[in-house]
């Protein structure tokens, strides 16, 4: 990825630390339930993405077991 690409794309998504993640774990918690997504960075690296999921739910989670099992296999 360009240089100009990495800096529109940390515009848009919002990123943290994994020990700030860890401090304010609520806070974030909050944000990924109004819709965001958050990258959780360890030495300048992605190590994990938290957001909603990708599949309507009632909250509960053997509905979210249920929907999920549905889903095509995940192909690498």
């Amino acid at each position: 990825m360009t240089r100009l690409f990495n800096d529109v794309l940390y515009c848009i998504l919002k990123t943290v630390g994994a020990k700030v993640l860890k401090e304010n774990f609520s806070a974030y918690l909050r944000l990924v339930k109004e819709g965001e997504t958050i990258l959780v960075m360890e030495r300048n690296q992605v190590v994990a993405e938290i957001k909603k999921p990708s599949i309507e739910s009632d909250g509960t989670i053997e509905n979210f077991l249920q929907k999920e099992e549905k889903r095509p296999p995940f192909k690498s």
